[in-house]
């Protein structure tokens, strides 16, 4: 088998069972990444225009990494659970699974799709989605250490 143990796998019925909540965090990433990428520009536009002191561009720069700090703790406790978030803004997201006993990823497009439709290899894109069949075996894994 091509796995490790460490890792927990989804069907695509498990996975789909977790799209509604993992829908409301993708917003929520998404308004943090707004909230980033506004926050970079202010700085930018502050530090560039020397119009800014000390203080104040130090404050900005907290403000901004406890953002970034806040996408990367849910980023990285989604990773722990086996869900990769692949694209924050365009919605990708990579399920690991089990097919026919090789480590896979389930992919979901959170924006086009309502439910996990299609799969792809540990070492391939998006690009390279295939259509989940009725005939293929999923097996699951909950071992995380």
């Amino acid at each position: 088998m091509l796995y490790n143990t460490w890792m927990k796998t989804y069907t695509p019925s498990e996975a789909n069972k977790l799209l509604p909540a993992l829908k409301q965090s993708l917003e929520l990433l998404r308004l943090l990444k707004k909230q980033s990428d506004w926050k970079k520009q202010e700085i930018n536009a502050k530090h560039f225009g020397n119009k800014t002191n000390l203080e104040e561009y130090k404050a900005l720069l907290m403000d901004l990494e406890q953002i970034n700090e806040t996408i990367d703790k849910i980023v990285n406790d989604f990773e722990e659970k086996g869900i990769f978030i692949r694209d924050i803004e365009r919605g990708v997201v990579d399920f690991s699974a089990i097919r026919f006993e090789q480590l896979m990823f389930l992919c979901w497009f959170a924006d086009f799709e309502d439910q996990v439709m299609y799969y792809h290899g540990t070492a391939q894109g998006t690009s390279s989605r295939r259509k989940i069949s009725k005939y293929d075996r999923w097996y699951k894994i909950n071992v995380i250490n």
